[in-house]
């Protein structure tokens, strides 16, 4: 179990989930250790069926996927998330427009 003094939510901004038609998903970055931070995306319904049981956990009653990418700070971290989220933008661009 994540202890919650370890993790820091980040949730999509509301304007970028009103623009895309995907879904855009939100993220936690859990501090293992002084210089690693490990980012964890949260699943969007129906995708459960692709992973197995050891590369997801529970946090809050929402499912997460253990592992996607690790960072030595948690300002890296953060500015990872924040790409993730504007390559969903990028990619609505172009679907969309």
């Amino acid at each position: 179990m994540l202890k919650e003094l370890e993790i820091k939510e980040m949730t999509a901004p509301i304007n970028l989930k009103k623009e895309c038609e995907l879904e855009v998903p939100n993220y936690l970055i859990q501090n293992l250790d002084i210089d690693n931070y490990v980012i964890h995306r949260e699943l969007i319904k129906g995708e459960m069926r692709y992973y197995r049981s050891g590369e997801v956990f529970k946090y809050k009653g929402k499912r997460y996927l253990a592992c996607i990418s690790n960072a030595r700070t948690e300002e890296s971290a953060e500015f990872a998330v924040k790409s993730y989220w504007q390559a969903f933008k990028k990619f609505n661009n172009r679907t969309v427009g």
